[in-house]
């Protein structure tokens, strides 16, 4: 997994939590 990738996925989780 490329660390872009990673943070990506984090920050959709994150708006996820949001919503």
């Amino acid at each position: 997994i490329d660390k872009r990738t990673i943070e990506k996925f984090e920050k959709e989780a994150a708006e996820l939590g949001k919503g």
